[in-house]
């Protein structure tokens, strides 16, 4: 009789572990030990609006969000449950109601008050203000797994920009009229104009009041020509590609070459122009003409090239233009198939009559990946800063509004440089370094893919 028992315990402990433990493998509901959550969906949900009414008073106003435009990973290895992209700030998640929850057993939760398990129905009213303890239980009865269950809110605005000053009246970036800068090792570098020498100015990023100054002592290479890359520079000085490991020691990449201006290098390859066309090269020594679909309209001044940031995924690159040409703007792009089956040429982005926002006719201009387009910074026909302007669709619409450039009276000029979701801005003129962030551009997505099978 012992023996029996023994041997039933056995088989009871092993059905419970190999149902509801991290080493399950199976997806079968029909098995009655099972106990997982497959799926889950936000019901709709208030977000409050804060608005004037038409005397200005402050008023609020509920609008309903739709939950399922939000959707759920599930981490079995983990037991944790969350939505990938964070609900609008504002958002009332102390009622949350679900629109779905599959399972393949019961459902209960753990009471923020009493500590203890009570029956979790979907319909319910609860409050997601803080993680909750969901359980599972088996249609056996015995088996049973725990999962955290987190409704993410963002606590700041996406579309709000902020901006912090860094610091306050360096004498020599005041002097210095910053056109380049890059991100080297955890160190700013800045090639600047300090009255008719060009400079490359280093300072870690960590500590931007203290900078070290070297002058360029090949005045054949224009700083507005450097590009930085993959742990290289890369200019041109005359008709020869040149590359450099520090910035300042520069040698030539093969032999003489139809390049006049290098206009941007990235993962794509390079761009280049000489004598109004446009040229591409992977390794910045073979150069290949490209084709042009209007090269009257191709920019002649101002000019400006960026390789945009691949999509996830994606079979395709893409690279940007900006510049000018008869004193307005133009805008040009190009798709690189990384796949080489087709050769794409490159294409006058025109601006439509309706277009509201179109590309400025900005001087002094650079182009920086942000926010998964690009980022503007230049000088407005005044000579003095410029708004930023953001593109998020590929070079068609130019936002000015998207991230609002710090209020410094003094500057006049500012140079971007983007790190990560923040941008560093050094200001010729007030001398001041600021430190911003369009909010959204910085916030980042937990892994969303897991395995769906547990082991």
């Amino acid at each position: 009789m012992k023996n029996y028992s023994l041997v039933a315990l056995m088989f009871s402990l092993l059905f419970l572990f190999g149902s509801c433990s991290t080493d399950l493998n199976t997806d079968d509901d029909s098995n009655t030990g099972d106990c997982i959550i497959t799926a889950v969906k936000l019901g709709d949900l208030k977000r409050p609006y804060h608005t004037l009414t038409a005397s200005g008073k402050d008023t609020v106003i509920v609008a309903m969000l739709a939950g399922t435009k939000y959707p759920f990973s599930i981490d079995h290895a983990k037991a944790q449950i969350f939505n990938v992209d964070s609900l609008p700030m504002g958002v009332d998640v102390s009622r949350t109601r679900f629109a779905k929850i599959t399972a393949t057993g019961s459902l209960s939760i753990q009471s923020l008050i009493s500590g203890k398990d009570t029956a979790f129905v979907e319909t319910d009213s609860l409050d997601f203000r803080q993680p909750r303890i969901v359980t599972v239980y088996g249609r056996d009865g015995v088996s049973r797994r725990k999962y955290t269950l987190k409704v993410n809110v963002h606590k700041e605005a996406g579309d709000s920009s902020t901006w912090k000053q860094l610091v306050s009246g360096n004498s020599l970036l005041a002097s210095a009229e910053v056109i380049r800068a890059f991100l080297v090792n955890g160190e700013a570098y800045l090639y600047a104009l300090i009255g008719t020498q060009n400079f490359l100015l280093k300072s870690p990023l960590t500590d931007l009041s203290n900078w070290t100054q070297t002058a360029i002592s090949d005045g054949s290479i224009a700083p507005a020509s450097i590009h930085y890359y993959n742990g290289a520079f890369y200019a041109t000085r005359g008709t020869y590609v040149v590359s450099s490991t520090d910035g300042l020691t520069w040698s030539p990449m093969g032999n003489v070459q139809p390049i006049a201006q290098l206009l941007a290098v990235g993962e794509p390859g390079f761009v280049g122009l000489t004598s109004g066309q446009l040229y591409s090269s992977t390794d910045g020594i073979n150069w290949t003409t490209d084709n042009m679909d209007t090269p009257s309209e191709l920019p002649d001044a101002e000019l400006e090239g960026l390789a945009l940031q691949p999509q996830e995924g994606s079979n395709f690159d893409r690279f940007l233009l900006v510049g000018q040409r008869g004193g307005a703007a133009r805008v040009w792009t190009r798709y690189i198939d990384k796949t080489n089956a087709e050769v794409f040429p490159w294409l006058y982005l025109i601006t439509d009559a309706g277009n509201k926002q179109p590309c400025p006719a900005l001087r002094n201009i650079t182009l920086q990946p942000y926010a998964g387009g690009a980022l503007l910074v230049g000088d407005g026909s005044d000579g003095k800063p410029a708004p930023f302007y953001l593109t998020e669709d590929g070079g068609r619409t130019w936002n000015p509004n998207a991230l609002k450039r710090p209020n410094d009276a003094a500057a006049t000029h500012c140079s971007a440089l983007v790190v990560g979701g923040e941008v560093y801005l050094f200001c010729s003129g007030s001398g001041n370094v600021w430190k911003g962030k369009l909010n959204r551009a910085a916030w980042t997505k937990p892994q969303y893919s897991f395995m769906k099978r547990i082991r």
